[in-house]
C-alpha cells in the first residue's frame, strides 16, 4: 500500500507534500485492513467483525509506523521522483524506520490481548508431519 501510495502521488499525480503523505496513509491503512481483514473471514469472522477486530488491533500499530515512515521519506526524498534512486533507497529507510517504531506499539497490543501474535505454525491446522 505505501509503494502504491507514494508512488501515485509522486510519480503520477505530482501532489504536494501534505497530499503525498494523505494518499500515501490511505494506501496503506487500506492493504493492512485488508491483510487483516481477509484472513479472518478465511478463518469464518463475518465482515462486520472482522472490520472491527482489524479497526482495534491494526490502527495504532499503522499509524505509528505510517507517521514515521512518511515523515522520514519525505525528508530525505524531497522532491525525488520514482525515476531516481534517491526515491527508492528513502523508502526503503523510510520503511525501516517505521516497522521499528511500529514494534514496540505491536508488543503492547499483543500484550493486552487487542492483537494476535504470531503462532508457531506447528501448532496450527497448517502443520506438516
Amino acid at each position: 500500500g505505501e509503494i502504491v501510495g507514494l508512488t501515485l502521488a509522486v510519480g503520477i499525480l505530482a501532489t504536494p507534500p501534505t497530499a503525498t503523505a494523505l494518499i500515501t496513509f490511505a494506501f496503506a491503512y487500506s492493504a493492512g485492513f485488508a491483510l487483516t481483514v481477509g484472513p479472518l473471514m478465511q478463518e469464518g469472522t463475518g465482515f462486520g467483525q472482522a472490520a472491527r477486530d482489524a479497526l482495534y488491533s491494526e490502527t495504532p500499530s499503522i499509524t505509528i509506523m505510517e507517521i514515521v515512515a512518511i515523515g522520514v521519506d519525505l525528508t530525505l526524498a524531497g522532491s525525488a521522483g520514482p525515476t531516481q534512486v534517491l526515491f527508492w533507497s528513502s523508502m526503503i529507510v523510510s520503511l525501516s524506520c517505521g516497522l521499528l517504531a511500529a514494534y514496540p506499539v505491536n508488543l503492547v497490543l499483543i500484550r493486552h490481548g487487542i492483537k494476535a501474535g504470531m503462532m508457531d505454525p506447528r501448532n496450527t491446522d497448517h502443520a506438516h508431519g
